[in-house]
């Protein structure tokens, strides 16, 4: 089982383990997506130095208000398009205002809709929320001029890597579709197993395991959820699990344990996330999700993580 499994996941293109996979994208394809407060402080610039984008931070802020304080205008600006076929997409979420800036048109071989850059205007903000919580909000509330970026740590190359993914150079089609990119060729046998080995062990840890993912770079093999609808795992909040965990270069070396919100599951919480590697030579890691942040959980996941690692056939990755 552990010379097939591994067989078949090489043979889908994946980077060296010993990095994080991430896919490559072109230098400046796709929008600039730039985050700043209601107070016009930038957060987050996709490309370039949001220092430098200060000014431009407080103008868009300008904007905004000479239009709410216009009644016949009706609310907060959506978009602004001009003549050179540039368009600016708004996306504003309590104190945060989110724009995407696109360049060119269906003729010039740009197909980013206004619909798909509010899109990807979301999944920004979901990556906020991943890490923080919508608790946010609450801060800005009491401090109007809080800098977000001390919060928000390194993860500025996980925010530019769900744009990387979400863009139609990366797997805009999964996203568009509420779909998640799965390994892919491998045969169904060998992954209705892989499946029944989590569904096996989790169920062995079913009040305290939320979700359980097998995984290869940001490509998903298997994924257990509960039957309640109310209770599974959004695609969205997949795709944010994934990309995260892309960009964690320490996931195929060492084992994990990490707080994250899931924002469609419940954006005002943290769930906690064990992760490990069960196969080093193809990158299959796993990853456990419960609500609970305890020695004694963490633990539970280790003996957890090797029990699927054993039933799958695999060697512990060497240390």
């Amino acid at each position: 089982m552990s010379q097939t499994f591994s067989a078949e996941c090489e043979d889908v293109d994946q980077p060296s383990p010993s990095a994080p996979q991430v896919s490559p994208s072109p230098q400046r394809s796709g929008p600039n997506v730039i985050v700043l407060s209601s107070a016009g402080k930038p957060i987050f610039s996709r490309w370039g130095d949001e220092e430098k984008l200060s000014a431009a931070c407080g103008l868009v802020q300008a904007i905004r208000a000479s239009i709410l304080d216009d009644p016949s205008l009706g609310g907060d600006i959506q978009s602004l398009h001009a003549d050179n076929n540039t368009k600016m997409v708004f996306l504003t979420v309590g104190s945060l205002t989110l724009l995407a800036i696109a360049e060119g048109g269906i003729d010039d071989g740009e197909c980013e809709t206004e619909a798909y850059l509010r899109m990807q205007l979301e999944y920004v903000y979901g990556q906020i929320i991943f890490t923080l919580t919508d608790t946010i909000q609450s801060v800005f509330a009491r401090r109007h001029n809080f800098d977000l970026r001390s919060m928000l740590g390194a993860t500025e190359a996980v925010m530019r890597g769900i744009l990387d993914q979400a863009s139609p150079m990366g797997n805009g089609g999964s996203f568009l579709c509420a779909g998640v990119e799965t390994v892919w060729p491998i045969p169904h046998e060998i992954r209705d197993n892989a499946s029944r080995v989590l569904s096996a062990v989790c169920g062995k840890h079913s009040d305290t395991c939320l979700f359980a993912i097998l995984l290869v770079g940001n490509k998903m093999v298997s994924v257990v959820m509960p039957r309640y609808r109310a209770h599974q795992l959004h695609p969205s909040d997949l795709h944010l699990i994934l990309n995260f965990c892309n960009y964690q270069p320490g996931l195929l070396t060492n084992e994990l344990w990490f707080p994250l919100c899931l924002p469609r599951f419940n954006s005002s919480g943290f769930v906690y996330a064990y992760t490990t590697c069960l196969d080093s030579g193809s990158g299959l890691a796993c990853i456990l999700i419960s609500q609970e942040n305890t020695n004694e959980q963490f633990e539970r996941f280790r003996k957890a993580g090797a029990s699927i690692r054993q039933s799958l056939g695999l060697r512990a990755p060497k240390s």
